[in-house]
């Protein structure tokens, strides 16, 4: 299932680009952002191929998981944006952590833990 792998892989290269964004220096969180843009292209066109197999499984959890995904993107570059202005806060980093976890979870509760427990 060669599209659970780019999904897993994107969300971890998503998490490593946005950390070092907002830890790096300034010249290396231009980078990351444009990085995080890109991956976030791979995650959305492979949960676009994912979603029929979460669907016939819990649909409504399906949809919540997306909109949370997509909300967590929104927030990524809400953040991003922060950090920009110089204006970020610990709970907007707090509030991606938590979107984060939740995505994660949510996401492996879908695919019943595949292809970490089997």
């Amino acid at each position: 299932m060669i599209w659970l792998w780019i999904h897993i892989i994107s969300w971890v290269i998503l998490a490593i680009a946005v950390i070092l964004a907002f830890v790096g220096p300034t010249s290396q969180a231009k980078i990351c952002q444009m990085i995080a843009r890109v991956v976030y292209l791979f995650a959305i066109v492979s949960g676009v191929f994912l979603l029929p197999y979460a669907w016939g499984d819990n649909p409504i959890l399906t949809v919540i998981k997306v909109l949370i995904a997509l909300g967590l993107i929104a927030a990524i570059e809400i953040g991003f944006a922060k950090y920009n202005q110089k204006a970020v806060s610990k709970s907007v980093v707090w509030w991606l952590l938590c979107f984060v976890i939740l995505v994660g979870v949510l996401g492996l509760f879908l695919s019943h833990g595949y292809p970490f427990i089997q």
